[in-house]
């Protein structure tokens, strides 16, 4: 297991800055005030444009609040903007066995959770990683894709940055360990793995879809809506 702080975070100064990817353009972002800042000290900028979404994720118009069901019942209206202004927020779930569900979900949660002003983590790949992510920088926010691999060709370009590690599976400890709650997707052994990591070290965890699991575990929501109040709730905002 790797211990909270394992990034640094209680000797780093109160103010930092990481360089990001802003539509192509390398600008500086300060990230004064967050419960993590020292992140900063490891991530690396995003190279490439973002690709055009497609496929599934334009299909249930994900990402603008009018899709359809939970998954468009989205967000961070003004009355929660910058309530979780320095919190960082993982977002897990399946990869390549995402649903369209899953994709509308994690791309409607990543703009909300921007918009309420948290820095949103990943593993940094596609699926629900890829989607949140887009959601996040679509609403002006930031999101750090933690990679399993050593390389950041590997990631997704939808990240704000990105940050290898060459740990394979066992990177799913540092998405956890990294933020301050956890929001599952959807479901997938690798999702369930993190869960488990955040029910054991004590960090908040709500679920979006996915399985039943044994009373202490995660917090349920019905709606990406549901889940920002839900970690609003956990981390004291």
């Amino acid at each position: 297991m790797v211990p909270r702080g394992a990034l640094g975070a209680e000797s780093a100064p109160r103010s930092s800055h990481v360089a990001r990817h802003d539509r192509g353009r390398a600008a500086t972002v300060a990230t004064g005030g967050a419960l993590r800042p020292s992140i900063g000290e490891f991530l690396s900028p995003c190279e490439g444009k973002s690709p055009t979404l497609g496929g599934t994720w334009q299909e249930a118009q994900v990402g603008t609040g009018t899709g359809t069901g939970t998954a468009g019942s989205a967000g961070a209206g003004d009355d929660v903007r910058g309530t979780l202004a320095g919190v960082y927020v993982a977002v897990v779930g399946p990869g390549a066995g995402a649903t369209a569900e899953d994709l509308a979900r994690a791309t409607a949660l990543g703009e909300a959770l921007a918009r309420a002003g948290a820095v949103v983590v990943t593993g940094g790949m596609g699926g629900v990683m890829r989607a949140a992510a887009a959601g996040a920088t679509a609403a002006g926010g930031t999101a750090v894709g933690i990679l399993p691999g050593a390389s950041r060709d590997s990631g997704s370009a939808e990240h704000t940055v990105l940050v290898t590690t060459g740990l394979g599976e066992m990177r799913n400890a540092l998405v956890v360990r990294a933020a301050d709650a956890v929001v599952a997707v959807g479901g997938s052994w690798g999702t369930l793995s993190e869960v488990a990591l955040a029910v054991r070290t004590g960090t908040p965890v709500v679920a979006l879809g996915g399985w039943d699991l044994p009373d202490g575990g995660p917090r349920p929501a019905a709606d990406v809506a549901e889940a920002v109040r839900e970690v609003r709730r956990a981390v004291g905002r």
